[in-house]
Protein backbone atom coordinates (compact mmCIF):
# COMPACT_ATOMS: atom_id res chain seq x y z
CA UNK A 1 0.00 0.00 0.00
CA UNK A 2 1.44 3.26 -0.95
CA UNK A 3 0.32 6.59 0.44
CA UNK A 4 0.62 10.00 -0.39
CA UNK A 5 -0.29 12.91 2.16
CA UNK A 6 -1.46 16.33 0.47
CA UNK A 7 -0.77 19.95 1.07
CA UNK A 8 -3.17 22.16 2.05
CA UNK A 9 -1.91 24.36 -0.79
CA UNK A 10 -4.06 24.71 -4.10
CA UNK A 11 -6.43 22.95 -2.40
CA UNK A 12 -8.50 21.92 -5.75
CA UNK A 13 -5.64 20.36 -7.62
CA UNK A 14 -3.82 17.20 -5.52
CA UNK A 15 -6.01 14.73 -6.42
CA UNK A 16 -6.61 16.15 -10.18
CA UNK A 17 -3.17 16.26 -9.76
CA UNK A 18 -2.71 12.40 -8.70
CA UNK A 19 -4.88 11.15 -10.98
CA UNK A 20 -3.18 12.22 -13.94
CA UNK A 21 -0.25 11.30 -12.60
CA UNK A 22 -1.60 8.07 -12.43
CA UNK A 23 -3.39 7.89 -15.70
CA UNK A 24 -0.46 9.05 -18.23
CA UNK A 25 2.27 7.12 -15.93
CA UNK A 26 0.68 3.96 -15.38
CA UNK A 27 -2.01 3.68 -18.05
CA UNK A 28 -1.97 -0.23 -17.52
CA UNK A 29 -2.71 -0.78 -14.05
CA UNK A 30 -6.31 -1.33 -12.32
CA UNK A 31 -4.94 0.67 -9.18
CA UNK A 32 -6.98 1.58 -6.07
CA UNK A 33 -7.39 4.99 -4.34
CA UNK A 34 -8.63 5.19 -0.57
CA UNK A 35 -9.11 8.74 0.29
CA UNK A 36 -9.10 9.22 4.59
CA UNK A 37 -8.88 13.23 5.13
CA UNK A 38 -5.63 14.42 3.75
CA UNK A 39 -3.95 11.14 2.82
CA UNK A 40 -4.54 9.14 -0.43
CA UNK A 41 -3.89 5.22 -0.25
CA UNK A 42 -3.09 3.67 -3.50
CA UNK A 43 -3.64 -0.18 -3.60
CA UNK A 44 -1.33 -1.77 -6.53
CA UNK A 45 1.54 0.46 -7.16
CA UNK A 46 4.81 -1.68 -7.06
CA UNK A 47 6.37 0.75 -8.60
CA UNK A 48 6.19 4.36 -6.79
CA UNK A 49 9.66 6.29 -8.22
CA UNK A 50 7.51 8.20 -11.02
CA UNK A 51 5.23 9.62 -8.12
CA UNK A 52 8.30 10.84 -6.09
CA UNK A 53 9.58 12.46 -8.92
CA UNK A 54 6.24 14.29 -10.31
CA UNK A 55 4.38 14.60 -7.19
CA UNK A 56 5.05 18.20 -6.27
CA UNK A 57 2.10 18.81 -3.74
CA UNK A 58 2.96 15.73 -1.64
CA UNK A 59 4.10 16.50 2.16
CA UNK A 60 4.97 12.95 3.32
CA UNK A 61 5.57 9.64 1.11
CA UNK A 62 4.83 6.61 2.83
CA UNK A 63 6.17 8.56 5.87
CA UNK A 64 9.51 10.06 4.70
CA UNK A 65 9.47 13.72 3.95
CA UNK A 66 10.05 14.35 0.44
CA UNK A 67 12.21 17.27 -0.37
CA UNK A 68 11.35 19.15 -3.80
CA UNK A 69 12.59 22.38 -3.34
CA UNK A 70 10.04 24.21 -3.79
CA UNK A 71 11.09 27.18 -1.97
CA UNK A 72 14.73 27.38 -3.64
CA UNK A 73 12.70 28.17 -6.53
CA UNK A 74 10.28 30.73 -5.55
CA UNK A 75 10.41 33.56 -7.84
CA UNK A 76 12.14 36.09 -5.62
CA UNK A 77 14.81 33.05 -5.25
CA UNK A 78 15.38 32.86 -9.16
CA UNK A 79 18.02 34.98 -10.89
CA UNK A 80 15.85 36.71 -12.85
CA UNK A 81 12.54 37.25 -12.12
CA UNK A 82 8.91 39.44 -13.30
CA UNK A 83 5.88 40.84 -11.36
CA UNK A 84 3.54 37.67 -12.78
CA UNK A 85 5.82 35.14 -12.38
CA UNK A 86 4.20 31.59 -11.88
CA UNK A 87 4.39 29.95 -8.36
CA UNK A 88 6.99 26.60 -9.06
CA UNK A 89 4.05 24.44 -6.92
CA UNK A 90 1.19 25.81 -9.68
CA UNK A 91 3.64 25.57 -12.37
CA UNK A 92 4.42 21.44 -12.03
CA UNK A 93 0.77 21.35 -10.98
CA UNK A 94 -0.04 22.14 -14.54
CA UNK A 95 2.52 20.20 -16.05
CA UNK A 96 1.52 17.09 -14.55
CA UNK A 97 -2.31 17.95 -15.33
CA UNK A 98 -1.45 18.05 -19.20
CA UNK A 99 -0.93 13.88 -18.43
CA UNK A 100 2.58 14.03 -20.00
CA UNK A 101 4.09 10.59 -21.07
CA UNK A 102 7.96 9.63 -21.16
CA UNK A 103 9.22 7.35 -23.74
CA UNK A 104 8.34 3.42 -23.76
CA UNK A 105 11.71 2.79 -22.22
CA UNK A 106 10.95 5.80 -19.91
CA UNK A 107 8.23 6.53 -17.23
CA UNK A 108 5.02 5.59 -19.41
CA UNK A 109 6.56 1.77 -19.58
CA UNK A 110 4.32 -1.15 -21.90
CA UNK A 111 2.18 0.88 -24.32
CA UNK A 112 3.46 4.79 -23.61
CA UNK A 113 3.55 7.24 -26.85
CA UNK A 114 6.13 8.98 -28.06
CA UNK A 115 8.35 10.99 -25.39
CA UNK A 116 6.07 14.21 -24.64
CA UNK A 117 8.43 17.67 -25.45
CA UNK A 118 6.22 20.21 -23.20
CA UNK A 119 5.63 23.57 -25.46
CA UNK A 120 5.18 27.05 -23.31
CA UNK A 121 4.59 29.86 -26.18
CA UNK A 122 4.11 32.31 -23.59
CA UNK A 123 7.42 31.40 -21.45
CA UNK A 124 8.46 34.41 -19.80
CA UNK A 125 10.86 34.21 -16.88
CA UNK A 126 10.39 30.06 -17.49
CA UNK A 127 8.64 28.42 -14.33
CA UNK A 128 6.62 25.80 -16.39
CA UNK A 129 9.56 25.21 -18.49
CA UNK A 130 11.56 24.87 -15.54
CA UNK A 131 9.09 22.76 -13.60
CA UNK A 132 9.08 20.33 -16.41
CA UNK A 133 12.56 20.31 -17.22
CA UNK A 134 13.30 19.08 -13.83
CA UNK A 135 10.81 15.78 -13.80
CA UNK A 136 13.16 14.98 -16.87
CA UNK A 137 10.98 16.38 -19.47
CA UNK A 138 12.76 17.93 -23.02
CA UNK A 139 11.17 21.27 -23.39
CA UNK A 140 10.57 24.32 -25.96
CA UNK A 141 9.64 28.14 -24.82
CA UNK A 142 9.09 30.85 -27.11
CA UNK A 143 8.05 34.58 -26.31
CA UNK A 144 7.32 37.53 -28.37
CA UNK A 145 8.96 39.75 -25.55
CA UNK A 146 12.96 39.92 -26.31
CA UNK A 147 14.06 40.57 -22.76
CA UNK A 148 12.41 37.64 -21.42
CA UNK A 149 14.38 35.03 -23.20
CA UNK A 150 17.89 35.56 -21.53
CA UNK A 151 15.83 35.53 -18.39
CA UNK A 152 14.44 32.84 -19.15
CA UNK A 153 17.57 31.13 -19.94
CA UNK A 154 19.41 31.79 -17.13
CA UNK A 155 17.14 30.78 -14.79
CA UNK A 156 17.17 27.11 -16.27
CA UNK A 157 20.66 27.06 -16.66
CA UNK A 158 20.78 28.29 -12.65
CA UNK A 159 18.79 25.35 -11.82
CA UNK A 160 20.79 22.77 -14.18
CA UNK A 161 18.12 21.91 -16.27
CA UNK A 162 20.12 21.16 -19.88
CA UNK A 163 17.41 19.65 -22.72
CA UNK A 164 15.70 22.81 -23.52
CA UNK A 165 14.92 25.14 -27.04
CA UNK A 166 14.08 28.91 -26.07
CA UNK A 167 13.46 31.04 -28.53
CA UNK A 168 12.17 34.49 -29.62
CA UNK A 169 8.83 34.15 -31.37
CA UNK A 170 5.09 34.97 -31.96
CA UNK A 171 2.80 32.17 -30.70
CA UNK A 172 0.33 33.08 -33.45
CA UNK A 173 2.79 32.38 -36.16
CA UNK A 174 5.03 29.56 -34.67
CA UNK A 175 5.21 26.51 -36.10
CA UNK A 176 6.16 24.15 -33.04
CA UNK A 177 4.42 21.91 -31.76
CA UNK A 178 4.42 20.13 -28.41
CA UNK A 179 2.03 19.46 -25.34
CA UNK A 180 1.12 22.68 -24.60
CA UNK A 181 1.22 24.08 -20.80
CA UNK A 182 0.65 27.79 -20.51
CA UNK A 183 -0.36 30.46 -18.52
CA UNK A 184 -0.14 33.64 -21.26
CA UNK A 185 0.07 37.26 -20.03
CA UNK A 186 -3.58 38.66 -19.70
CA UNK A 187 -3.88 40.02 -22.94
CA UNK A 188 -0.87 42.39 -22.64
CA UNK A 189 0.65 40.65 -26.11
CA UNK A 190 2.95 43.50 -27.81
CA UNK A 191 1.67 41.30 -31.35
CA UNK A 192 -1.94 42.26 -30.60
CA UNK A 193 -2.54 45.94 -29.82
CA UNK A 194 -5.94 46.57 -29.03
CA UNK A 195 -7.68 43.12 -28.55
CA UNK A 196 -9.78 42.71 -25.39
CA UNK A 197 -8.35 40.00 -23.05
CA UNK A 198 -11.59 37.78 -24.15
CA UNK A 199 -10.26 38.25 -27.43
CA UNK A 200 -6.30 37.51 -26.90
CA UNK A 201 -7.49 34.35 -25.29
CA UNK A 202 -10.36 33.15 -28.03
CA UNK A 203 -7.40 34.09 -30.76
CA UNK A 204 -5.23 31.75 -27.84
CA UNK A 205 -7.26 28.92 -28.12
CA UNK A 206 -7.96 29.02 -31.98
CA UNK A 207 -4.42 28.42 -32.52
CA UNK A 208 -3.97 26.17 -30.05
CA UNK A 209 -6.12 24.00 -31.40
CA UNK A 210 -3.78 24.19 -34.92
CA UNK A 211 -0.75 23.49 -32.90
CA UNK A 212 -1.63 20.72 -29.57
CA UNK A 213 -0.42 17.38 -29.87
CA UNK A 214 -3.38 16.87 -27.43
CA UNK A 215 -4.03 17.73 -24.53
CA UNK A 216 -3.15 21.18 -22.98
CA UNK A 217 -3.22 22.97 -19.58
CA UNK A 218 -4.12 26.66 -19.97
CA UNK A 219 -4.00 29.71 -17.05
CA UNK A 220 -6.10 32.48 -17.73
CA UNK A 221 -7.93 34.91 -14.99
CA UNK A 222 -11.12 33.57 -13.48
CA UNK A 223 -13.04 36.11 -14.55
CA UNK A 224 -12.62 35.22 -17.66
CA UNK A 225 -14.90 32.34 -19.16
CA UNK A 226 -12.62 30.51 -21.10
CA UNK A 227 -14.63 27.02 -20.61
CA UNK A 228 -17.26 28.33 -23.12
CA UNK A 229 -14.71 29.75 -25.44
CA UNK A 230 -12.84 26.05 -25.10
CA UNK A 231 -15.95 24.70 -25.89
CA UNK A 232 -16.57 26.67 -28.79
CA UNK A 233 -13.06 26.25 -30.28
CA UNK A 234 -13.94 22.32 -30.59
CA UNK A 235 -12.38 21.08 -27.59
CA UNK A 236 -13.03 18.94 -24.70
CA UNK A 237 -12.64 20.21 -21.27
CA UNK A 238 -10.94 17.42 -18.85
CA UNK A 239 -10.78 19.78 -16.03
CA UNK A 240 -11.19 23.03 -14.73
CA UNK A 241 -10.27 24.54 -11.67
CA UNK A 242 -9.85 27.77 -9.34
CA UNK A 243 -7.08 28.91 -7.59
CA UNK A 244 -6.98 31.91 -5.33
CA UNK A 245 -3.43 33.40 -5.93
CA UNK A 246 -4.07 36.96 -3.66
CA UNK A 247 -7.03 39.12 -3.05
CA UNK A 248 -6.24 40.64 -6.78
CA UNK A 249 -6.43 37.62 -8.67
CA UNK A 250 -8.09 34.08 -8.94
CA UNK A 251 -6.47 32.15 -11.79
CA UNK A 252 -8.62 29.39 -14.05
CA UNK A 253 -7.13 26.37 -14.92
CA UNK A 254 -8.21 24.07 -18.13
CA UNK A 255 -6.92 20.89 -18.96
CA UNK A 256 -7.99 20.71 -22.65
CA UNK A 257 -8.48 17.86 -25.16
CA UNK A 258 -8.40 18.24 -28.97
Amino acid sequence: MFSVKLSQEHLTLPLAELNAVLESCYPDKKLTLNISEETVKIAGLDDESVLRKRLGYAMEINGVEVEQGFSARYPRKRPFSYPTTLDPKLARAMVNLARPMKGAKGLGGKGARKEDVIFDPFCGTGGILLEAGLMGFKTIGIDIDEKMIPGCKQNLDFYEVKDYDISVEDFFKTKKRGTIVTDPPYGKSTSLPGKSVEEFYNLILEKLHEITNGISCIGSPSTINLGEMALNQGFKILEEHIIYVNKDLSKRILVLKK
